[in-house]
């Protein structure tokens, strides 16, 4: 098969079959992993032929992608904890057992590598592609010579990591200890597979550093900019946005931080502001946290966020922990919303004031700034032609689809 061209260039120099295994079914706007793969599959689905073995069900949300073969399963109850006493449980796990994440993910695996032979035979693709770290396992599944690319939305070790000292001390302590699984899991991986594919320089660094022999290659979030183009004007009333997938750990944690030590800070400020929380999947505990906060509308899952951002002021993305690239802030700007979050959201996407995002530290400079964001009208009407221009400039879905073509190629050939 012939090289693939520059991966920025716009041309699809040869079509494979390509198969995705995945517990994520894409959609678009459905959120998270949902929404990059559709981003992706569906300008790639122009050229090569792509089918998606998914056991994440039907979308709830949003469209499935145009011109890919979609292929649902039924993954039934996850498995549980493995059996037996507590000390040989713990023992297997810690000397050569999985990773608790990919045991989470158990019944997705083993639905899908029970179908992986039938597919294989029936769709005979020349690339198989698997989503999520937590699906690592199926690398070790696909016969030789066909290659597989491992695609890791998140780094798993990194999220892991970064539980260390935010919980309790004995949850610490066992995140801590799970690291290292989760590092022979994913090195293990990552040297099996053609071609790693990570969504942040960030993530690269760490992932070169886990498995140097390992191919790893770049691939940005993205969006369908022209999608969330403003069609209708801002609330008249001051409205701040949070949006994201809020069974996520790190949205968790930046919406309790947003609701109990933030906006109360800004209604201080701006008495009439409104705080609107979009996203799927609350937990009990969360909404129970956020209904009934002064200012605060727990809206929860919508069929189209876009109303939702083109009502809003300023969106905000208070993160400080997380992997990857928050695709909510690439909606905001592709929208014309102002955005205020962290330095480390900034930093990941290599974004500031002159691409319509303000970085502010927490608790007190990130009320600060969004209260500057309501109370400025010209500083909020130059930040959102900011946005949108950035936004158009370096997120748009077709320069990633090509990273992530010129990949597929690369590893098919």
């Amino acid at each position: 098969m012939a090289r693939s061209g520059n991966p920025t260039a716009d041309c699809y120099p040869d079509r494979v079959r390509v198969l995705v295994l995945t517990y994520e079914t894409p959609a678009y706007p459905a959120g998270g992993g949902a929404s990059r793969m559709h981003s992706l599959l569906e300008p790639l689905a122009e050229r090569h032929e792509i089918r998606v073995v998914s056991t994440g069900g039907a979308p709830l949300v949003g469209s499935p992608p145009l011109n890919v073969e979609l292929r649902l399963l039924d993954p039934g109850p996850p498995l549980g904890e493995p059996s037996g006493g507590w000390l040989h449980k713990n023992l297997n796990h810690y000397i050569n057992g999985e990773p608790w994440l990919h045991r989470l993910a158990g019944h997705h695996n083993e639905a899908l590598a029970a179908a992986l032979p039938r597919e294989l035979d029936d769709f005979r693709p020349e690339l198989v592609h698997i989503e999520h770290g937590e699906l690592a396992g199926l690398v070790g599944r696909i016969p030789s010579p066909l290659p597989a690319v491992l695609a890791l939305q998140n780094m798993l070790l990194v999220v892991q990591l970064q539980q260390f000292g935010r919980t309790s001390k004995w949850e610490s302590v066992k995140a801590l200890l799970e690291a290292p699984i989760l590092l022979r899991a994913d090195r293990r991986a990552m040297n099996a597979a053609a071609a790693t594919i990570v969504v942040s320089p960030h993530d690269q660094k760490v992932a070169r550093r886990l498995a140097p022999r390992a191919n790893v290659v770049l691939v940005p979030n993205c969006i369908n900019v022209s999608y969330f183009a403003q069609q209708m004007p801002p609330d008249s009333r001051p409205c701040v946005i949070f949006s994201g997938s809020l069974h996520y750990p790190p949205n968790q944690e930046a919406l309790r931080d947003l609701v109990e030590r933030i906006f109360p800070r800004v209604l201080r400020q701006v008495p009439d502001a409104q705080l609107v929380v979009v996203g799927r999947s609350a937990p009990d505990w969360l909404q129970r946290l956020v209904v009934g906060r002064p200012g605060v509308q727990m809206v929860g899952e919508v069929p189209d966020v876009r109303p939702e951002l083109w009502r809003a002021w300023v969106s905000v993305a208070p993160l400080s922990s997380g992997s990857g690239t928050p695709l909510k802030v690439m909606e905001a700007m592709a929208a014309g919303v102002p955005v205020v979050t962290t330095p480390r959201v900034a930093r990941a996407l290599e974004v500031g004031r002159a691409d319509g995002v303000i970085a502010a530290g927490l608790y007190e400079e990130f009320a600060d700034r969004l209260v500057d964001v309501l109370r400025d009208d010209v500083l909020r009407e130059e930040l959102s032609r900011r946005a949108v221009s950035s936004a158009t400039a370096r997120f748009d879905r077709r320069p990633a689809a090509l990273r992530q073509e010129a990949a597929w190629l690369e590893a098919a050939r």
